[in-house]
């Protein structure tokens, strides 16, 4: 699974577990939803750690993450710069 893909399945899966939320499901239904979020977030872990395996450099060098992501860390480094 690539990196994008994760994203975009995370954002479907919070609005899944929010719509679920408003809807007042039953906890078991609830549980199922959590458990397929925390499920999901191990199959990240479990691609970085691939990752690291083969290549740590690209790992931490950012080139896994979105466009938009990477854009958002470089203002996170600015915003500490003081000019």
């Amino acid at each position: 699974m690539k990196y994008g893909h994760w994203v975009e399945e995370q954002t479907r899966q919070t609005h899944e577990l929010r719509t679920a939320l408003q809807a007042h499901v039953s906890d078991i239904e609830l549980n199922i939803l959590v458990d397929n979020g925390l499920n999901h977030y191990y199959d990240l872990f479990r691609m970085k750690a691939t990752a690291a395996k083969a290549d740590v450099f690209y790992l931490m060098s950012g080139m896994w993450k979105t466009s938009a992501e990477r854009f958002s860390s470089g203002l996170e480094v600015f915003g500490h710069l003081s000019f």
